[in-house]
């Protein structure tokens, strides 16, 4: 899994700066794509994207792309 390094004076403060194919980080919280939330849940990405669409997942759209916080995803999977 590749984290970028975040830190110093060219710190980006948003995700839209790159498209994100792996967890990231952006103000010290991690955050997954669609792409990798498909492969480790049991479900396909369309599922996915209507559980992000019906806020059944929080998460946060970035252009065309869904984006997870860790926190979200936790939140999701322990049904609160």
């Amino acid at each position: 899994m590749k984290i970028r390094d975040m830190s110093g004076p060219e710190r980006k403060t948003k995700i839209e700066e790159a498209k994100i194919h792996e967890s990231t980080w952006s103000k010290g919280v991690e955050y997954f794509d669609v792409r990798e939330l498909a492969r480790w849940l049991p479900w396909e990405k369309a599922n996915i994207r209507k559980l992000l669409r019906s806020g059944k997942i929080k998460g946060r759209k970035v252009k065309k792309e869904w984006y997870v916080s860790r926190e979200n995803l936790y939140r999701f999977l322990r049904g609160e």
